[in-house]
């Protein structure tokens, strides 16, 4: 089994998909590193060469944060935002539906 970023990825699934088994890697950035790294997103991961594996490797370490780090970092944003599911602005006193002083004068008229 290839491991990279401390992840045991799938060794009988194509590349590409193997690398969503990373925290961190959609299918996006998975095609994307393999296209810089010259590897064959259609081949299994057990068929790549040490050297391949070490070029996917290199280029996921330099480049992205990934699995430990990402999810330590999502916690503290969500740490520090600790009121993320409560609306940031309150309404404002001119609220929609509230009746605005000219048209009370409007209507007393």
């Amino acid at each position: 089994m290839a491991r990279i970023a401390g992840v045991d990825i799938p060794r009988d699934k194509k590349v590409w998909v193997s690398l969503t088994y990373i925290y961190g890697i959609g299918p996006t950035i998975s095609r994307r590193v393999l296209e810089r790294t010259n590897v064959n997103p259609e081949a299994r991961v057990k068929d790549l060469s040490e050297e391949e594996v070490n070029r996917i490797r290199d280029i996921i370490d330099r480049e992205h944060t990934v699995e430990g780090d990402l999810r330590r970092e999502v916690n503290q944003h969500q740490t520090l935002d600790g009121d993320w599911l409560l609306p940031r602005d309150p309404p404002s006193s001119g609220a929609a539906g509230s009746r605005s002083a000219d048209a009370d004068q409007c209507a007393d008229a």
